[in-house]
């Protein structure tokens, strides 16, 4: 459960402003196209030597139910761009982010009491010749990481300060230091 609604955390799963300050390893992002709750990203992601970065071409669409659940469905279309040199291009990616209101707030809720469920899952090849049960267990951890860094993001920004919630006005962490990324614990 975050403490935060369906509605606001769409946002920050949606927008490129918030994505580029919460999302491990996180070296470029560009929305492609969008429209009617569907959009195309392109990402880059930083990898562990000796590996090389990782790209991806990913489908998003969001499904909203009429009592609130909202889907945000992954689907890799690698074809979709020009492969960029150096970079290997992940070949298959799908997943969702379910985002389900919380029905009734504990009393520990924070002011107002909205809460909501966040379910996460993706599988992925990441190409390049990695064995796929090495990309299982690093899936595991990385999906854990996206989850702990979302939240710790939601705290320290979304909460603490109200004012970066407008992705207009917004500076990104780091902007100063040529550094892309939200990375956990740092100051911004």
């Amino acid at each position: 459960m975050l403490p935060i609604g369906t509605t606001a955390l769409l946002s920050v799963l949606e927008n490129p402003c918030h994505v580029r300050r919460w999302m491990p390893d996180l070296e470029e992002l560009e929305v492609l196209t969008q429209h009617d709750g569907h959009s195309l990203v392109y990402m880059r992601t930083r990898a562990p030597w000796p590996l090389r970065p990782r790209d991806a071409v990913t489908r998003f669409t969001r499904h909203i139910t009429e009592d609130g659940i909202v889907t945000l469905t992954m689907r890799g279309e690698s074809d979709a761009v020009a492969p960029v040199p150096g970079v290997v291009r992940m070949p298959f990616i799908d997943g969702q982010w379910q985002l389900t209101p919380a029905q009734s707030a504990p009393a520990s809720a924070p002011e107002g009491g909205t809460l909501t469920r966040v379910d996460y899952a993706q599988r992925v090849s990441p190409g390049g010749g990695v064995p796929q049960w090495l990309a299982d267990q690093t899936a595991v951890r990385h999906v854990r990481a996206t989850l702990a860094a979302l939240e710790e993001y939601l705290e320290e920004y979304v909460e603490q300060r109200p004012e970066d919630n407008d992705c207009q006005t917004a500076e990104l962490p780091g902007a100063d230091d040529g550094s892309t990324g939200y990375q956990p614990g740092r100051d911004a």
